[in-house]
């Protein structure tokens, strides 16, 4: 199983190339960041087209556990992080809470900025099951209607995941990555600082 780790300079190089892969063959009037992990990718790929980049939550049940030992999980060596990264994709763990919860960062004016867009872009760092994805495409085309049309892309993108969703754009394949967007990373506390002070829409 592939992995790699993207320090913030190295997921902004990833963000403008899977922007250029976009760019192929999309041209998005807006970027919806699936929050919080498709934040900064959002940001990037949104000011190299220069559009909004607004975001929706997709919270699933069970996230809880990860969140009380992260601060275990960022004193362990590289190479015993990934194994346990490993063994909790191999679980199946993530589908068993099929379910999300779904709502926007800042539900009045997202709602506002989505109003009159043709070409949306969903953007998050990883499609692992398909679900998160799925839900927030099933919110966005409930809000927006049949007529616009929406794409998605990721850094990462795992094969199990095509059964429920074709990811449109994606870099990795089957690949585990660490960002700073990970609470094990040692620049979570600058990711936690700049997701702190995003703008309001």
């Amino acid at each position: 199983m592939n992995s790699i780790v993207l320090s913030l300079k190295s997921l902004e190089k990833e963000s403008l190339s899977l922007a250029r892969k976009v760019e192929a063959d999309f041209s998005p009037d807006l970027v919806v960041y699936i929050a919080r992990g498709g934040y900064l990718i959002g940001e990037t790929i949104a000011g190299y087209f220069n559009v909004d980049n607004i975001g929706i939550h997709a919270e699933r049940e069970g996230g809880k556990l990860k969140e009380l030992i992260s601060p275990i999980l960022k004193c362990l060596p590289q190479s015993i992080k990934l194994s346990l990264r490993k063994i909790e994709l191999a679980s199946g763990v993530h589908k068993e809470y099929k379910e999300r919860k779904i709502y926007w960062d800042n539900s009045d004016v997202c709602l506002r900025v989505l109003k009159n867009k043709k070409n949306i872009l969903v953007v998050d760092d990883s499609v692992d099951t398909g679900y998160s994805m799925i839900s927030v495409l099933h919110e966005i085309r409930r809000e927006v209607g049949e007529n616009v049309v929406i794409k998605t892309a990721a850094i990462n993108c795992w094969s199990k995941s095509f059964s429920i969703i074709k990811t449109d754009f994606f870099s990795y394949e089957d690949t585990i990555i660490q960002t700073p967007m990970s609470k094990d990373s040692k620049e979570y506390s600058i990711f936690e600082e700049l997701y702190s002070n995003r703008k309001g829409i």
